[in-house]
């Protein structure tokens, strides 16, 4: 049995939402140049997990908890300054 059978046999087991993720990661394969090596590839995951990773801890440490409204907060703190000829 090839890889091709075991991975059809696989997909078929997912949830629709993991199905979908499985595509989502095909596209991104097939968006690559075909000398970008596995490592490098490896390489991309693993710098989206620590991002994703950062999110979540910065989520868990409630450091913005106290901003009601986003949009009014960066407002208060941007240094706007006006632009030349206008």
């Amino acid at each position: 049995m090839g890889y091709l059978d075991i991975l059809s046999r696989e997909i078929l087991t997912l949830s629709p939402q993991q199905a979908k993720e499985i595509l989502h990661y095909v596209g991104y394969i097939k968006s690559l140049s075909e000398d970008v090596s596995y490592s490098a590839i490896q390489n991309e995951i693993a710098r989206k997990q620590v991002i994703r990773d950062g999110f979540r801890k910065l989520q868990e440490s409630k450091a913005f908890d106290d901003i009601d409204d986003p949009v009014e907060w960066q407002r208060k703190i941007r240094k706007d300054r006006p632009l030349p000829r206008r």
